[in-house]
């Protein structure tokens, strides 16, 4: 855990979100929003939900930022650390990868939202 908050002391947000598990993409959006799951990866195109593990690890939109493969642990490619920290290296290319995400999550809800009639792909959150 020691690692973990020295590795967080100087994180950006985007960083932060990916350690704390509060990465967004459109499925988990989509899920929160009581909205039907995308079946198809809005990045890519392909047939792939866009979960985190296809955003962080598959999606081949993304694949310029990959440097290093994806971690034997499901919960380490989550969120970078489990029983043991991934090394610093994979959790800022998890990093890049969420900023990049997130600019274009932003870019299309931006896009769709100013169309005459066009409506966010995905909306922003609703607060209970």
């Amino acid at each position: 855990m020691d690692k973990v908050r020295k590795l967080l002391h100087k994180a950006n947000g985007h960083t932060i979100a990916v350690v704390t598990g509060g990465m967004m993409t459109p499925a988990i959006t989509a899920k929160i929003n009581k909205l039907p799951i995308p079946q198809a990866c809005p990045y890519c195109l392909e047939n792939q939900v866009p979960s985190v593990h296809h955003v962080l690890w598959e999606c081949s939109k993304f694949q310029h930022l990959r440097t290093h493969p994806v971690p034997d642990s499901q919960i380490i490619a989550r969120i970078g650390w489990g029983s043991r920290v991934a090394a610093p290296a994979v959790i800022e290319q998890m990093s890049r990868i969420r900023e990049a995400e997130a600019k274009m999550r932003e870019k299309g809800r931006h896009n769709a939202g100013s169309a005459e009639g066009g409506r966010p792909a995905l909306p922003p959150l609703r607060c209970p």
